[in-house]
């Protein structure tokens, strides 16, 4: 199996950012993934947070409308794109692969 790191661009959808509910249904769907799924906000001073943790996602404090990286490691395409999926609709957007 050839494992790698997949990239990925969001935007969030969410009309009040990524709040509480999205953070936790980004947490809670990819929950049965052992692979690290980090977000990285590049826009609003940066920062990045696991996705397997609400309260990380939270931090980011990302709004409405900013685009966003995924990255998804140690995985194959596609477990990568599963997980992609999962996150972007949790977000209100469906997003391309880099």
């Amino acid at each position: 199996m050839d494992l790698q790191a997949h990239t990925f661009t969001l935007t969030v959808g969410c009309e009040n950012g990524l709040h509480m509910r999205p953070a936790l249904a980004i947490s809670e769907a990819i929950q049965q993934y052992a692979e690290t799924i980090m977000i990285l906000l590049h826009k609003q001073g940066g920062g990045s947070a696991n996705a397997h943790s609400m309260l990380a996602i939270l931090a980011l404090g990302a709004p409405r409308g900013i685009e966003l990286t995924l990255e998804v490691r140690n995985a194959d395409h596609e477990t990568a794109n599963e997980i992609h999926g999962k996150i972007a609709r949790c977000m209100g957007h469906v997003a391309t692969a880099l």
